[in-house]
């Protein structure tokens, strides 16, 4: 999964539509979506901007775009995922009520 891919799967979860987030990030809506389609790379410090935008970490972030990357030991794997599914869940209830 790429980084536009794993903003997208955190805004949808969270039921943030793209304006919503580009307005939360200050970013351009059409620049969003062109992140999340794969057609734009994307610096750290706007992996960073956005990640706030979704009330995640960058870490947490890139953690989604790159699951199986063998730079993540397994425990560091286990933790992060606990973390994102906890984080999802709050996001997704707080849109909810």
């Amino acid at each position: 999964m790429s980084i536009g891919h794993a903003i997208r799967a955190a805004r949808t979860i969270a039921y943030m539509t793209q304006k919503e987030l580009a307005e939360r990030c200050d970013i351009s809506p059409s620049w969003l979506s062109l992140l999340e389609r794969g057609e734009r790379g994307i610096s750290v410090s706007s992996v960073d901007i956005v990640a706030e935008g979704l009330n995640l970490t960058s870490t947490l972030l890139v953690f989604m775009s790159e699951p199986d990357d063998e730079r993540f030991d397994i425990e560091l794997k286990k933790e992060l995922s606990y973390e994102l599914i906890r984080r999802l869940k709050e996001l997704r209830d707080e849109s909810e009520a």
